[in-house]
């Protein structure tokens, strides 16, 4: 399953979040965790749900490693996940 487009601004505001706590490389955490970085609690469901469809999506920067946690394929395919979507990169936040 891929990320549907009204789910697109939610996987882009997930990788944002990802990347601004530099989950990538060594670093990683549970879908529950990035729901409480600054989600509204309405949002966190959603939060997880879209984390699910990103990870087996193949255009999307996230992946899941050991015992359902995900992280940040790299910092350039955040980037250019970004970017392709229409949003600045990191150094003009």
């Amino acid at each position: 399953m891929s990320v549907s487009d009204e789910d697109v601004e939610m996987a882009l505001r997930i990788t944002k979040r990802l990347m601004s706590k530099g989950v990538v490389g060594t670093h990683h955490c549970q879908p529950q965790t990035v729901a409480g970085w600054g989600f509204a609690v309405h949002e966190r469901g959603d939060v997880k749900r879209v984390l699910d469809d990103m990870v087996s999506d193949t255009d999307a920067p996230v992946r899941q490693k050991g015992r359902g946690t995900v992280q940040l394929t790299s910092w350039s395919a955040a980037e250019n996940y970004l970017v392709g979507n229409g949003e600045e990169p990191p150094e003009r936040w």
